[in-house]
């Protein structure tokens, strides 16, 4: 699951994820390496989508609760997980410079009567608050543009009511638009045929 997240949070790249980077000697030599390999394993567009919905989920979602353990000001992004019977609590996730994951569950795979956002998340967040970090960046790449999308999902003008701007890899936008836009087309086409 880190090894996931690792890969959000780079943009799609891939880099193995390590417990050791080398082994050294007692004078601080190392016996040996273990080299970093990086590839771009996933389209940096498709990612930046992923990685700004998992913003969503920790400011707005099922981990909004985040706010109440992290400093003031850190945007980070995860998700909470349970599994059936509530025999799993999950929380992954990441801020700029750290990637975690935290998972509470019984050896015995015996329930354990809590939720991702009622085990986990605390536990992750006491980590992430406790070293330095900054927010996630959501810059993005080429490939993505942002459309204004009213409570109905269709494409709207950034002065119609309730629109929210979304980000969209280009060419995947919705293609209906918004009464609030027709209506302002129409209005914009006859002011333009009587001026």
């Amino acid at each position: 699951v880190a090894q996931v997240y690792q890969g959000i949070a780079s943009g799609g790249f891939h880099a193995p994820v390590r417990a050791i980077r080398e082994v050294l000697d007692a004078d601080q030599a190392p016996l040996q390496r273990y080299p970093l390999t990086v590839r771009q394993a996933a389209d940096p567009a498709a990612v930046f989508l992923l990685k700004r919905n998992l913003v969503e989920v920790a400011e707005r979602g099922t981990a909004a609760s985040l706010s109440r353990y992290l400093p003031a000001g850190l945007q980070v992004a995860g998700k909470t997980g349970t599994t059936n019977d509530l025999r799993d609590s999950w929380f992954a996730g990441f801020s700029a410079e750290r990637v975690a994951v935290a998972w509470i569950g019984r050896d015995d795979n015996g329930p354990i009567g809590l939720t991702g956002a009622a085990g986990a998340l605390p536990v992750w967040a006491d980590l992430m608050a406790k070293t330095d970090n900054r927010s996630v960046e959501l810059r993005a790449p080429t490939g993505v543009e942002y459309h204004w999308i009213d409570a109905e999902g269709r494409l709207a003008a950034e002065d119609c009511d309730d629109v929210v701007a979304y980000p969209y890899i280009v060419g995947s936008q919705p293609a209906e638009m918004s009464d609030c836009t027709e209506q302002r087309g129409i209005e914009g086409f006859l002011r333009g045929l009587f001026n």
